[in-house]
């Protein structure tokens, strides 16, 4: 039974890491933590092959990067901004289809703040790279 506990408890701590859910600092400003993960697509990239999910007993490796989206400091990857070097933000629905395509951060973060919710693949498009990451939007 001790056993069962610890492995239940283990699984919905991993489990909660999992989905980003939004924060608020001391001065009322909302935000998301998301994982990132590189593709590699360029910017001409309109149709982005989804990960397959590895084999069991596979290790998938570990996210190094990481995406704040805040409505007062806008996107941050790894701390830093990165607006000057993204061409396109990409807002992707679970199934693949894409939902919104915005050229500024001013657009692209209002759109994430304005109230939608469910949970979305988002897409940071740059000149040689791309970044992508799962949001979970929750009302409030």
């Amino acid at each position: 039974m001790k056993n069962f506990l610890l492995t239940l408890i283990l699984i919905g701590g991993a489990t909660f890491g999992c989905y980003p859910s939004p924060g608020t600092s001391n001065n009322g400003d909302m935000y998301y933590e998301i994982p990132l993960y590189d593709e590699e697509n360029g910017e001409d990239a309109e149709d982005v092959t989804p990960v397959e999910e590895p084999q069991r007993r596979t290790r998938i490796p570990r996210c190094n990067k990481s995406c704040i989206i805040s409505n007062e400091s806008g996107v941050l990857i790894n701390g830093s901004p990165v607006s000057d070097r993204i061409l396109s933000y990409r807002i992707y629905g679970v199934d693949g289809v894409c939902l919104a395509v915005f050229a500024d951060e001013f657009s692209f973060v209002n759109f994430i703040f304005s109230g939608i919710s469910g949970e979305y693949v988002l897409r940071f498009l740059m000149d040689k790279d791309s970044y992508a990451g799962t949001i979970y939007i929750t009302a409030n």
